[in-house]
């Protein structure tokens, strides 16, 4: 493991000790595209501090709790865990977040046959261990005791995380535990915009009713047009406001920050006119993505940029490369000359021959063929350095990750011949 990456876990309450199991970490590795997405290790009975009790404690103890990677003191990733498996002998044990889900309104048939829901119901032992994880659930019903009682029953089932029976497999000689951890970009679509009314916020006053000043699918407030970068920061504002009294994200100091799965960082004013709200429900993080595909009245495109505590940045996306590519040696460097690691971001990547000097920074990466963005980044222990990685074909999600920097860069010169 590298010796200036520090990784912490800390429990959600904030209490206790700081424990840093960089020393313990087998095949750490992390993601990032617009922030923190996923990260992976393992822990093995033997190896650094770990123990088969060690692991155990992790397993039973260990789900959500925040982790934190530091590399040279600044914080690069962060997240919580996800999921683990423990491997003991010949059984492997399992337990996920998957399908857990704390608060859900259920939606359901008036005698009229139109829609309606009931309260939000929640689990609220369930919410205080692993944040605000939110369902709605579409029942066949006229009836709303019967709602109400599916949405308890609903509760029952979904609340806590999944643990399985034991798997069986060949006796193993050491015990180990794989870990997965999530961003909070994966948790922000924990929290649901409605489709039949919008979320509360004490910002966003008289939200429903006669003489409702907001109201969904409005596409003006006060005689004024409704705007793509004030939904983006209404939709912010909401996710913050929802999560907040129960999660929060730890710093090496213990320091808790109360500001839910994602929060308003800048956010740049879009002048496109939209709604209000969602036709359909949907989560909370891919509303937000579908509306930064949204460009402004000027053509000019946005990017949502995630930081380390879920701070959301939504900017008219940057002309600046961040990172200049070398096609032979293949190799990518940023502009100090230094190789981009574990402190790696996507970003725009300029495609140099070294015999060209000084670089010629473009003033739109659209009209510069040697200007490429990448969506992606992976970095893993035991790489000198990170892989980046973009998306092809526009809006066609493949990852285009060859084998190696120098022929992922010689394909994309290719490409643009």
């Amino acid at each position: 493991m590298d010796t200036n990456l520090r990784l912490i876990a800390r429990s959600r309450a904030g209490t206790g000790a700081l424990s840093d199991f960089a020393t313990s970490a087998i095949e750490y590795q992390h993601e990032h595209t617009q922030g923190p997405l996923q990260a992976s290790w393992k822990l093995e009975d033997g190896y650094g501090q770990a123990t088969e009790a060690g692991l155990r404690n992790w397993f039973n103890n260990r789900i959500m709790w925040p982790i934190v990677e530091m590399y040279k003191g600044i914080t690069s990733w962060s997240g919580y865990i996800w999921e683990m498996r423990l491997s003991v002998g010949n059984r492997v044990y399992t337990t996920t977040m998957d399908g857990v889900y704390n608060t859900v309104l259920v939606k359901y048939k008036n005698d009229d046959g139109d829609d309606v829901y009931t309260d939000w119901v929640t689990d609220s032992i369930s919410v205080g261990r692993y944040g605000s994880r939110e369902y709605i659930l579409d029942v066949n019903t006229t009836s709303a005791d019967e709602a109400e009682a599916r949405a308890a029953g609903f509760l029952r089932l979904s609340a806590h995380p999944f643990s399985g029976p034991p798997q069986l497999y060949n006796t193993l000689e050491k015990a180990t535990l794989d870990v997965t951890a999530v961003g909070n970009i994966a948790l922000a679509n924990g929290i649901v915009l409605r489709d039949d009314k919008l979320r509360s916020h004490p910002g966003y006053p008289a939200w429903d009713g006669d003489d409702q000043l907001h109201y969904i699918k409005a596409t003006e407030v006060n005689g004024e047009p409704w705007t793509v970068g004030q939904e983006v920061k209404r939709i912010l504002d909401v996710v913050s406001y929802i999560s907040s009294d129960a999660i929060g994200t730890s710093d090496i100091l213990g320091a808790w920050k109360q500001k839910g799965w994602i929060y308003p960082g800048k956010v740049d004013a879009n002048d496109t006119p939209t709604a209000m709200g969602v036709p359909s429900s949907t989560g909370a993080w891919d509303r937000l993505q579908e509306l930064a595909k949204v460009p402004n009245k000027d053509g000019e495109i946005y990017e949502l940029k995630v930081g380390w505590d879920g701070r959301v940045d939504y900017e008219i996306e940057t002309q600046r490369p961040a990172y200049v590519a070398y096609p032979s040696p293949g190799r990518i460097e940023k502009f100090d000359r230094s190789i981009p690691t574990w402190d790696a971001k996507p970003g725009l990547i300029k495609l140099l021959d070294p015999s060209v000097e000084p670089i010629s920074l473009p003033s739109a990466r659209y009209y510069d063929k040697d200007l490429v963005k990448s969506d992606r980044v992976t970095m893993r222990d035991g790489d000198e350095d990170c892989q980046f990685q973009t998306i092809k074909d526009n809006e066609i999600e493949r990852w285009a990750a060859e084998d190696s920097i120098s022929d992922w860069v010689a394909s994309i010169l290719k490409e643009k011949e």
